[in-house]
């Protein structure tokens, strides 16, 4: 009998992942069978297949002039959009898609500057295991009978790094500071949290040659346009390259093409899905920028001579000023 059941569950499971367009009438079935050897739940197998099995908008972009190229994640991808973004208490129930361009544009500086196989330190970072399902990114705002999608591997990790960091930015950090905050958004303290956890080189600056030597030495940087033309309020972006006369940025909310050329077309254009080219002379006046929060890549620091991160006061200022307090 006991062999079976195993037989019998294992077909059910290989007829979700090969019936194409009929996994949501068999995952009901799957979640009546007996749990096999080695499984937690069949709620949580059905929601493994449904969330695996869904196309993702993630991609390398590359830079035309000099091929670099950058793993890119959309907030708004069709598999998170719409999961619950909260902290305990904040009494919203904010979708992930609408306000996530913090941890968006944090998960693709880490996705290209940690190495691949220290990205996994991320999940001994939480105070509990990361885990989420369709309708929240963390089991606060979980509903239904079906159980959580634990993150567990290298693989499963890079492909939900924006759910995971959004997962630690509510609460799940062993200080459990929730960085989202019940204002809009999520508090900036959040990239030096996750610095600390990679050990990367890290420095909050509005002093530009920081920006220009953290790109020349493979950097990333993340910053915020106060005033986007590219959202109705305040979005965070990550600057990726500097070519020539030219900044690449990194767009973490994937829109159509036609949607940018509503905006300033005469200032900036898109490459590729989400991969923004603008004139360094004109990118500070149209998107507003204040403050660079920038990044070296695993195992590089700041040369000794590099200008110093700015004084508590100064973030402080900075964040009241970009509207974060």
């Amino acid at each position: 009998m006991r062999k079976a059941r195993k037989a019998a569950a294992a077909l059910l499971v290989s007829l979700t992942l090969t019936v194409t367009g009929a996994s949501a009438d068999i995952l009901p079935l799957i979640t009546k069978q007996p749990v096999p050897d080695g499984a937690t739940d069949y709620g949580e197998i059905s929601q493994r297949i449904q969330l695996d099995a869904m196309q993702s908008e993630s991609y390398t972009a590359v830079i035309p002039e000099d091929l670099k190229e950058f793993f890119y994640y959309a907030q708004n991808d069709s598999i998170w959009n719409r999961m619950i973004f909260e902290s305990q208490g904040s009494g919203k129930y904010r979708p992930f898609g609408d306000g996530a361009c913090a941890p968006t544009s944090l998960s693709i500086v880490l996705v290209n500057l940690v190495k691949p196989e220290k990205l996994t330190d991320l999940l001994s970072a939480g105070k509990n295991d990361f885990t989420f399902c369709t309708c929240s990114i963390n089991p606060l705002f979980h509903k239904g009978s079906h159980e959580m999608y634990k993150v567990e591997n290298e693989e499963q990790l890079k492909r939900y790094l924006p759910v995971i960091v959004g997962n630690y930015a509510t609460g799940n950090n062993k200080s459990g500071t929730k960085f989202r905050w019940n204002g809009f958004g999520v508090k900036s303290a959040l990239f030096q949290s996750l610095a600390d956890v990679f050990s990367l080189e890290y420095k909050i600056t509005q002093d530009k040659s920081v920006l220009e030597y953290a790109i020349a030495n493979g950097g990333m940087a993340i910053t915020l346009s106060k005033y986007s033309p590219l959202t109705s309020s305040s979005h965070y972006l990550v600057i990726a390259d500097i070519v020539d006369e030219y900044v690449y940025l990194l767009d973490p909310y994937l829109r159509a093409d036609r949607e940018y050329k509503l905006s300033s077309t005469t200032y900036f254009e898109q490459v590729s899905p989400g991969l923004i080219k603008i004139k360094q002379s004109q990118m500070e006046n149209v998107f507003h920028l204040l403050t660079y929060y920038v990044f070296l890549p695993d195992g590089v620091s700041f040369d000794k001579d590099a200008p110093a991160t700015m004084s508590d006061e100064e973030i402080k200022k900075a964040e009241e000023a970009e509207g974060q307090e």
